[in-house]
């Protein structure tokens, strides 16, 4: 197991630091690392999870040697596999850690084992020293499970950095100890970058619940605005996924687990041990029926209070991934704006409530120092002054802050309505330009016509004037029998014209509805719409005839009323009929 790095001139072991994707180095790295989601309204549409994943091509963070490792299957299946628990609070990872301690996975010795409470009655099945590890990450960069923004596990200082590298290194020694092992902790999908160079053959079992179950049951215990809940979700199991991508990985779905769990822990092991876990075996039924109960679903995605949230964005997030675990590789690691908005209006509000109570606190030292005064020395009095002038300037900074918070909320309304505002331009400009092209191609064609109703017409008068009496007479009547045919609406369409064109595969009704979205608003046959009246107006059949060129490789065409696509099929089975005789 990598524990640490061995340096050349000293010969002594320095921690493992997280290594930059982009460029593979952690002490001299460069790249522009931006945190999560950092107060900033400019940065509102950043990525997270401490480096930009779309910018660095989705890779994750992990020492060579650790995906040296991960990526050779002959040697996956040589050892017994760290399996990692991942998943967002209230996910169900409890229910799901006992499974997998059920198969025969250790976990942690009774003395480092979280006790269970009236929050988790069967235990939560975690290291505690691994929740205070990860716990100490996130205070040390003045986040939270609860409130993520900002947290950057590059951006950790160098004792913080060793401090983790080797209280994890020991935790890590410890379970080497009793493979194969698990370790479960929600706050893994932030920390993740920091465990990945510490892992030889690391296993993701990624446990999956309904976003707005996992959001109601926050609000229960947490007090947490569902939508907050939700982003808090999408969060973590973004994290989660990106960060073990390059690892193999099981999914843990949690309305199978509660429902249906003896075929659910089957269905795992058989997963597992073709991951290359070993050691392990189906517990008998009864130890499993006998912990994961009925009464463990406690909230459900169909309650009536629920419904507003019922398409929200994390809810088809959650039903992509119940149906493929992959479907957001590849894509980049980003928030959707209604989960940053949400966020940062919740660490918003818990920040206005810090500054208030310390508004209120500054205000109670200031109330006690001015009645100390009165019972002071000269010295005590002019320190005691000194003391409060320098508490109200606190206090001035402190609502400052405040009302800075309240102007940053400002920004974010106002940024999401000029958002908004050019969406709707955009959409304007296409409308236009869409009117333009349909403009330009009916002006194209009647050019054309009458280009060739212009030649017809001087044709005709040359032969006129060279012919006899009776010859004149009889263009006279053929000119007017066509004049009656373009002046008159075109006619009925023949049987033998729709066949004709049906036969050839170049007329497309799906693509001809789609393509003219004002044929598809009325209830008109398509066929019957292209042979009368769409043809002569430059409309297409489908996406391998272009009617317009057509009319304009063949003016004489608009003269005598043939449709574009029955005078090119019919001149294509004259050619074809000329060739066989030949």
């Amino acid at each position: 197991m990598t524990t640490g790095r061995k340096d050349a001139a000293s010969s002594r072991c320095e921690p493992a630091r997280p290594v930059c994707p982009a460029c593979r180095d952690s002490a001299r790295c460069q790249c522009p690392h931006t945190p999560l989601m950092s107060g900033s309204p400019q940065t509102f549409a950043v990525v997270f999870s401490g480096f930009d994943l779309a910018a660095h091509g989705g890779l994750l963070l992990q020492s060579q040697r650790s995906r040296r490792i991960v990526e050779s299957p002959e040697r996956r299946g040589e050892q017994n596999v760290q399996l990692l628990v991942l998943g967002m609070h209230r996910s169900g990872t409890s229910t799901a850690a006992r499974i997998l301690n059920l198969l025969g996975c250790h976990f942690a010795p009774e003395s480092l084992a979280v006790g269970a409470n009236d929050e988790n009655p069967k235990g939560f099945w975690e290291r505690l020293d691994v929740v205070q590890l990860n716990d100490s990450m996130l205070q040390a960069a003045g986040a939270a499970w609860h409130s993520p923004l900002g947290f950057d596990p590059l951006a950790l200082g160098d004792e913080e950095a060793a401090r983790f590298a080797s209280t994890a290194g020991l935790i890590l020694r410890d379970l080497d100890m009793h493979r194969p092992w698990f370790i479960k902790d929600p706050r893994l999908c932030l920390t993740l970058p920091l465990w990945q160079p510490l892992l030889e053959a690391p296993l993701a079992v990624h446990v999956l619940r309904h976003p707005l179950e996992v959001a109601a049951s926050l609000q229960t215990r947490n007090s947490l605005p569902i939508p907050v809940g939700l982003a808090l979700w999408e969060t973590h199991v973004r994290l989660a996924l990106a960060g073990s991508a390059a690892w193999p990985r099981v999914v843990v779905h949690h309305r199978q687990l509660i429902t249906d769990p003896v075929p659910t822990a089957a269905q795992l092991l058989q997963q597992l041990q073709a991951a290359g876990v070993a050691g392990l075996r189906m517990p008998e039924e009864h130890e499993i029926t006998d912990f994961v109960t009925p009464a463990l679903h406690r909230q459900r995605a169909d309650r009536d209070d629920l419904r507003p949230w019922a398409d929200a964005h994390q809810v088809r997030m959650f039903r992509r991934l119940e149906a493929d675990i992959t479907a957001l590789d590849g894509e980049p690691c980003v928030l959707t704006w209604e989960a940053v908005r949400a966020l940062a209006a919740h660490e918003a509000a818990r920040l206005a409530a810090v500054v208030e109570a310390q508004v209120v606190a500054t205000d109670a030292r200031i109330r006690d120092a001015l009645r100390w005064e009165s019972h002071s020395t000269v010295a005590e009095h002019a320190a005691t002054l000194d003391e409060a002038r320098r508490l109200r300037e606190e206090r001035t900074t402190l609502v400052k802050l405040a009302d800075l918070s309240r102007e940053r909320e400002q920004r974010v309304l106002q940024l999401e309505q000029e958002t908004a505002d050019l969406e709707d331009r955009l959409a304007a400009s296409n409308r236009e330009a869409d009117d333009l092209r349909r403009d330009l191609t009916a002006r194209t064609v009647s050019l054309a016509t009458k280009a060739a109703a212009a030649r017809a017409a001087e044709a005709r008068s040359l032969h006129l004037s060279q012919s006899s009496a009776w010859r004149v007479a009889r263009e006279l009547r053929r000119l007017w029998e066509q004049c009656e045919r373009m002046l008159g609406k075109p006619g009925p369409v023949t049987e033998h014209d729709r066949e004709l064109v049906t036969r050839s595969g170049l007329f497309d009704r799906d693509w001809y509805l789609a393509t003219y979205a004002d044929i598809a608003a009325i209830d008109v046959d398509p066929l019957d719409h292209y042979l009368r009246w769409g043809g002569f107006e430059g409309r297409n059949p489908g996406p391998a005839f272009d009617s317009t060129a057509h009319l304009l490789a063949h003016p004489e065409m608009a003269e005598s009323g043939i449709n574009p696509l029955v005078h090119h099929l019919r001149h294509a089975g004259a050619a074809a009929t000329d060739r066989q005789a030949a």
